[in-house]
């Protein structure tokens, strides 16, 4: 009887320390949730920071990609540029040493035979082709210059282009030119040497020597004042 009541007793404080022990859980429950809640927390926390740095990284390297891949055009364009440029400059030099060529054989070939008006015709057109050519050139000389003169070529200098000189070069050189030509002739001249297309061609900023660009001046007004009541007469006027 004894065995069994100390049993029964051990069995009711065993369920009395369970009890205790579920009531100090209970009692305990706020604490471990909020702790649980913090760990939970703190892991979304840590892996939203860890996918921020993953996303971070990306980025960083899809604009470092992106920054060398530009580097990379820009400097293919550059190089592109600077291959266009040289052959655009060796073409320009290739193109200036043919035309200076061809000018050299021209003049060797008006240098010799007899000189006639014909002949300065067909000298004065094609240095008028080549002088019109260059829109704003870099340099110019006196020899450059279509002068209408009938003076054999590198026998004359500015200081034999008078208004007389003028006059009588366009009065022969009409006789081998039907009327219509010569009044296109006239008026293209008329053009040529206008003072304010001299200027925005900037032709005596392209005289390089100060004695010679005073001279040509001088000589370019002549012209141009010598072809005004021609060009009239052209016209009609």
């Amino acid at each position: 009887m004894t065995e069994a009541l100390d049993e029964l007793r051990m069995h009711e404080e065993l369920i009395a320390e369970s009890r205790r022990k579920i009531t100090e859980l209970e009692r305990d429950r706020p604490l471990w949730e909020a702790a649980a809640h913090a760990r939970e927390r703190q892991e979304r926390e840590e892996e939203e920071e860890r996918r921020a740095a993953y996303e971070r990284r990306k980025r960083e390297e899809a604009e470092a990609l992106a920054r060398a891949e530009e580097e990379r055009r820009v400097e293919a364009e550059r190089e592109r540029q600077v291959e266009a440029e040289a052959k655009a400059k060796a073409e320009a030099e290739a193109e200036a040493a043919a035309k200076r060529r061809a000018a050299e054989a021209q003049r060797a070939r008006w240098a010799r035979g007899p000189w006639t008006s014909q002949r300065a015709l067909e000298r004065y057109r094609v240095l008028c082709e080549s002088f019109d050519e260059a829109a704003k050139p870099a340099s110019l000389s006196f020899e450059d210059i279509p002068w209408p003169s009938l003076s054999a070529p590198f026998s004359f200098g500015p200081e034999d282009i008078d208004w007389a000189a003028v006059e009588t070069f366009f009065r022969t050189v009409r006789g081998h030119m039907r009327a219509q030509d010569y009044r296109v002739f006239v008026e293209k001249s008329h053009r040529r040497f206008h003072p304010d297309r001299w200027s925005a061609r900037g032709l005596l900023a392209a005289i390089r020597d100060d004695d010679a660009r005073g001279m040509i001046e001088v000589a370019a007004n002549t012209v141009a004042q010598a072809l005004t009541p021609l060009w009239r007469e052209a016209r009609g006027q």
